[in-house]
């Protein structure tokens, strides 16, 4: 007996199951949401505004400011980052090519620059290791803080924004030689005039706004994008229920 056509319809249909991948979506949002309210709170204990916390690139860059590292760490990483992510779409276009003609070398090669990839991620992800390790320095936390930082974000950036730490830049290996606690701001400018006399007319936020303000911004943006996807999910189940090829 022939069990390809079933075998074919029972991975097809459990790889785009609308329930499965609703709640795979909707676990990765919510620590999506997790992870930008304890930035945006360490953000905020260090004098930044929270908002850069939900935009990409940006919130990196700022994680560089408030660490006080090398801004051209920032740099290396994105860079790194971009070509190691174009080196493995090559890699992948060149793997398929092969397995179509039945090629071992373009195979090998495929493979090869997959391992480039692989190998010009971890110069990416060490820098930024280096990054989260002098930002852990100003709020007093360690090595084993940054794995955690680096590994388990969401956890340990709510551990960083609603614990107890403050935020000391002096404390970082790579601290700004120019720091001054009395008119701080990252990278050492000092305060306006008159941005200190705005800020004295409207106070911080409290940590209860900004998650508020998050919640607001994340959750609808969010909803409408896990809608979307399990409308799209729905209609290509319904479609492979009805034409389901066998072979």
């Amino acid at each position: 007996m022939n069990y390809t056509p079933y075998l074919y319809e029972s991975l097809t249909m459990s790889s785009i199951d609308p329930t499965v991948n609703l709640i795979t979506n909707l676990l990765t949002f919510v620590v999506l949401i997790a992870a930008s309210i304890g930035i945006a709170l360490t953000f905020h204990k260090a004098g930044e505004a929270w908002w850069k916390a939900l935009i990409p690139f940006y919130c990196e860059y700022t994680e560089v400011r408030v660490g006080r590292s090398p801004v051209s760490w920032f740099w290396i990483m994105l860079s790194a980052g971009f070509v190691a992510t174009l080196v493995l779409t090559m890699a992948f276009f060149v793997i398929m090519m092969g397995d179509g003609m039945a090629s071992v070398g373009m195979s090998s090669f495929g493979l090869a620059l997959a391992v480039a990839a692989i190998a010009i991620y971890v110069v990416a992800l060490t820098f930024y290791g280096r990054i989260l390790h002098n930002l852990a320095q100003t709020f007093g936390k360690g090595l084993g803080f940054t794995l955690g930082l680096l590994f388990l974000s969401p956890i340990f950036w709510l551990i960083l924004g609603l614990g107890q730490a403050q935020y000391r830049p002096e404390q970082s290996l790579m601290a700004d030689p120019t720091y001054d606690p009395e008119v701080y701001q990252p990278l050492g400018i000092p305060v306006p005039a008159a941005a200190s006399a705005a800020e004295a007319a409207h106070p911080r936020l409290s940590p209860g706004r900004v998650v508020a303000y998050i919640l607001l911004i994340l959750v609808p943006l969010l909803a409408c994008c896990l809608a979307a996807s399990y409308w799209v999910d729905m209609m290509n189940y319904s479609a492979l229920t009805q034409t389901t090829p066998y072979f």
